[in-house]
């Protein structure tokens, strides 16, 4: 089959004359005959741009980038790569994810004591401040004298 080339994007041109794109595979959903013109719109042809974030490092597709995460998360098992850092670290601190709430409720009761204690020993205080302010007033020495 031959064809006539009438009207082709410079850029994918230069890709044929230069060798990067040798063959062309042409499927029907990319065709369109319309007033006895077979039209190809091949614009999908030409390979990949090379895009580098600011580190020169090449940026990865949506597909690769997706793929990688699906992997992480099977490798991870119950470890998901989702969690903070700080979450991480409690569990290898206590012994694992699933000591994370018992922990939690541990310190919430010892919040409870220490709040308990501390408002007995603000009750304490108060207590022994009126004293001296009892020990203070002129009645008590006016009653030793």
């Amino acid at each position: 089959m031959t064809a006539q080339i009438i009207n082709i994007d410079p850029k994918l041109e230069a890709a044929i004359r230069g060798g990067t794109l040798t063959k062309i595979e042409i499927t029907e959903a990319r065709m369109k005959l319309s007033d006895g013109v077979l039209t190809l719109h091949a614009k999908d042809l030409l390979p990949q741009r090379e895009t580098c974030d600011a580190d020169g490092i090449p940026t990865k597709t949506n597909k690769e980038r997706q793929h990688a995460f699906a992997q992480r998360k099977k490798e991870a098992g119950f470890k998901k790569d989702w969690l903070h850092s700080s979450i991480a670290l409690l569990a290898n601190q206590i012994g694992g994810q699933e000591n994370i709430s018992a922990e939690i409720e541990n310190l919430r009761v010892r919040v409870k004591e220490a709040e308990e204690m501390a408002a007995f020993e603000r009750s304490r205080a108060d207590a022994a401040q009126a004293e001296i302010s009892r020990l203070k007033s002129r009645s008590w020495w006016r009653f030793w004298r």
